[in-house]
């Protein structure tokens, strides 16, 4: 395949064909040099031959984009319908067409990935697209069309790039040699670097961006996710990410991150003054719908978020039950201020009700149950109304559970069982 591949490369597609024919006939997965064989075959001219080895292809592979691609590009009586299915599949998600025309780069066809390139201009203009075709432009010799792509990768919108292929690498290296000031460049390639760990390259680059993208919130965010994550300066992080909330305050991620780093650095008053941001936005994501409960319930609004909680109703994120953790927070809160004020009844009833899972959170209860605390303080509510009863069998209850020593429920089993024993001496009836 290698071999075929630079014999694509040096247009002697008769050895090319010859190679990739072979690869058929060794490799155990034979689709990959089928592909190359039918691409050598058209450029070959031998048009007929490469149809029928897409059709075998397609036979077994009927997804397969290059296949389909190759298929819908010639003139055979079925062209048409595979070109409506494949512009249905590459809608589906516009990196299809990158990696088509990655494709044929790995593949030594730098004007094969080029027609892809522009069929994908044609759906949506986008700065990484150009930036691959000015840099294969620029390897073909025509510098007035490599000017053309590098002028509308600079017009371009720098949102969803996010380079992942080698290809893009070279075409971005490519781009800063061209203009090293070269804002979404620097931008795009310090993307790739601190998606790889190269964390120090990552900042370099994206604080050069700054030059010129300095109104770019998704810039600044990086930045404080930079500052946060890599540096270990919260503080430093939060001024990149109040700067990003004051460009963008739609950009509701940054809402959970300052959040994050105001309860960490115990900044009460920030946390309250971004709540109300919150509480002002025109519609709220899910995950920052159901933060912002949390928030009230720790910046002692239960009784409001107690409120929302009873009228709205949630969607469940995957793997999620904290939210069902946040409702028992706001009630224990509110048992806690009845006891406080000696309505110890309606404790009893606030604890009770932390026993339920409402249908409207849609948060079910677990396999597992996690309520020791609760029914300890349940079992202490009922020994103050004198009801010792309904006092040991919550502390039972509470005592039944298994959490590990040193886990957050495991002083409530311990308690409870102190509870348990502590009756028993006294010889109460249950």
């Amino acid at each position: 395949i290698g071999l075929g591949k630079i014999a694509l490369r040096n247009t002697n597609c008769d050895l090319a064909i010859r190679l990739f024919y072979q690869a058929t006939q060794q490799a155990v997965e034979r689709i990959s040099p089928a592909i190359l064989l039918a691409i050598a075959l058209r450029h070959a001219g031998r048009r007929e031959e490469a149809q029928a080895e897409l059709q075998r292809i397609l036979a077994h592979d009927p997804l397969n984009h290059v296949a389909l691609y190759e298929m819908a590009s010639g003139n055979d009586p079925e062209s048409a319908a595979v070109q409506q299915k494949l512009q249905r599949i590459l809608l589906d998600d516009y990196q299809y067409f990158i990696d088509l025309a990655c494709y044929y780069i790995d593949a030594g066809l730098p004007g094969d990935a080029l027609e892809v390139l522009e069929m994908a201009r044609l759906q949506k203009p986008t700065a990484m697209t150009a930036y691959l075709a000015a840099f294969l432009s620029h390897q073909t010799g025509d510098v007035h069309a490599e000017y053309t792509w590098l002028e509308s990768a600079h017009q371009a919108s720098p949102d969803f790039v996010f380079p992942s292929r080698l290809e893009e690498v070279l075409a971005l290296q490519f781009a800063l040699e061209k203009d090293p000031h070269d804002s979404k460049a620097k931008y795009f390639l310090g993307n790739f670097y601190y998606a790889h760990e190269r964390y120090d390259e990552a900042i370099r680059l994206w604080t050069e961006a700054l030059d010129k993208l300095d109104t770019y919130d998704v810039l600044l965010r990086n930045l404080g996710l930079a500052a946060w994550q890599r540096k270990k300066d919260p503080s430093g992080a939060i001024q990149w990410f109040e700067k990003a909330l004051a460009l963008q305050p739609e950009n509701q991620d940054l809402y959970l991150h300052l959040d994050e780093l105001y309860t960490s650095l115990n900044l009460t008053g920030r946390r309250a003054d971004l709540l109300d941001k919150i509480n002002s936005l025109p519609e709220v994501r899910e995950d920052v719908r159901k933060h912002r409960i949390k928030m009230m319930v720790e910046l002692g609004y239960y009784q409001k978020a107690l409120e929302v909680l009873a009228a709205e109703k949630f969607i469940p994120l995957e793997m999620d039950q904290s939210f069902h953790e946040v409702y028992v927070q706001a009630l224990r809160l509110r048992a806690k201020d009845h006891l406080e004020t000696g309505q110890i009844e309606e404790a009893v009833c606030d604890y009770l009700q932390m026993l339920v899972y409402p249908e409207n959170h849609g948060v079910g209860a677990p396999t597992t149950r996690a309520q020791a605390h609760i029914y300890y303080e349940l079992g202490l509510a009922y020994e103050k109304l004198g009801n010792y009863s309904r006092a040991i069998q919550a502390w039972r209850e509470a005592a039944s559970e298994h959490h590990s020593h040193g886990t957050k429920l495991f002083p409530y089993v311990q308690m409870a069982l102190d509870k348990l024993c502590r009756y028993s001496e006294v010889g109460l009836e249950e």
